[in-house]
């Protein structure tokens, strides 16, 4: 797609593995040359290691590719089949299927193609790759062939993740080093490493201009680690955002953008237990305001609760259980009544129809205790009469 607008003849960044494209950093180098002196002396088991993405496949396609024309090897891409299929994909590759078919005696037909390749002075290869998901009795059968006297003919690579290690650990004990003739570990390139196989691959892909710029460069360490096959992924995202934009460079806020939705998954450090209740800065940040949130929440909620509850005394007032008044019963008033007479004592009665009572000083002795349904103040008319007619009583007394 983008190929022609920057005078590529191929895509440089490829996630599938290409030996054409080959670089090698220290680590990827040394790793190389030890598995290809481990053949030339006829190891019997040689194991390469590294994390996700850092070669080994590519690594082993070179080895491959350097064999000798004689030599018969066979690549198992994933050994996670059934013990009948594994063995059925090695005798085909060496010619033996027909054998097995008929016996179905796997190391009986495979010893006795090794006798014949030994006499015809033949190397045989088995490349196991991806091999941290090996069965436990397929890692047990192959260990099991570097026991026998056909060293000088069998040669198997294991070529897996770095917790390969673990599993020898597990199925073969302390002993698994003895096992094990020659082991490569593959390691992520430096900063520098990775500035020279960014343009290299360009180069190879049949242009020397710097497409990438140095602030490219760095963000594409940033991004990757140096692990080659990230660097392949986000290289290719930022040359098609920078053919999108219509420009002929990566600058370093075009790499970010074009990387910025990609998934980058992070493998957890090791030899330490992963705790659970140990969140990062921004999820300390959001349970945090969380929490806030909800205690605003309960706050609010108390406040509205007192708001109504004193809304509602204003309303209907506060009547208490019990109320403690004496009743108080003004004179009866007549035609005769005279403001001498009113110094005198008079009888206190009660009538129906002009009589009130209200509240007057408490007295401790004499209180009594009425329930509040039995009070019932007077009605607004009766007062107004019972003033209208003392006023009445006054102005006749005074004249």
């Amino acid at each position: 797609m983008y190929c022609r607008y920057f005078n590529l003849e191929k895509k440089p960044f490829q996630i599938s593995s290409d030996n054409k494209f080959l670089w090698l950093g220290k680590t990827h180098a040394a790793a190389l040359k030890l598995l290809k002196k481990g053949l030339a002396q006829n190891k019997s088991l040689l194991v390469l290691t590294g994390d996700i993405g850092t070669g080994k496949t590519t690594l082993i396609n070179e080895i491959i590719h350097t064999l000798d024309p004689g030599t018969m090897w066979v690549k198992i891409v994933d050994p996670c089949f059934e013990m009948e299929d594994l063995f059925r994909v090695i005798a085909q590759a060496f010619g033996f299927e027909a054998q097995y078919d008929r016996g179905k005696n796997f190391s009986l037909e495979f010893f006795s193609f090794l006798n014949a390749a030994g006499d015809e002075d033949k190397k045989i290869r088995v490349i196991v790759d991806e091999a941290q998901r090996m069965p436990e009795w397929f890692l047990k059968e192959v260990i099991s062939w570097s026991g026998f006297r056909f060293n000088r003919v069998l040669t198997v690579i294991l070529a897996g993740h770095l917790e390969f290690e673990h599993l020898l650990r597990t199925h073969l004990g302390q002993a698994w080093k003895d096992h094990v003739n020659l082991h490569a570990c593959l390691e992520p390139l430096n900063k520098e490493e990775t500035k020279i196989y960014i343009n290299k691959r360009l180069e190879l892909a049949g242009t020397n201009r710097k497409i990438f710029l140095s602030s490219a460069l760095h963000e594409a360490y940033t991004y990757s680690k140096g692990i080659p096959r990230l660097i392949n992924i986000s290289c290719d995202q930022a040359l098609i955002a920078a053919f999108a934009k219509g420009v002929k460079t990566v600058d370093a806020s075009t790499f970010r953008k074009a990387t910025g939705q990609l998934y980058r998954p992070v493998a957890p450090p090791e030899n330490k237990e992963h705790n659970e209740e140990e969140l990062p800065k921004e999820d300390h940040l959001i349970h945090d305001r969380q929490r806030i949130f909800k205690i605003k929440i309960a706050w609010t909620a108390l406040a509205a609760c007192l708001c109504l509850f004193i809304g509602d005394l204003l309303f209907t007032g506060y009547t208490p259980s019990t109320i403690k008044y004496v009743t108080f019963t003004p004179p009866e008033i007549g035609l005769g009544y005279t403001p001498a007479e009113t110094q005198k004592s008079t009888t206190l009665s009660q009538t129906k129809e002009d009589t009130m009572t209200e509240p007057t000083e408490f007295s401790p002795g004499k209180d009594t205790e009425v329930p509040p349904d039995s009070f019932k103040a007077p009605e607004p008319d009766a007062v107004i009469d019972w003033l209208i007619e003392k006023r009445k009583l006054k102005q006749k007394g005074f004249q």
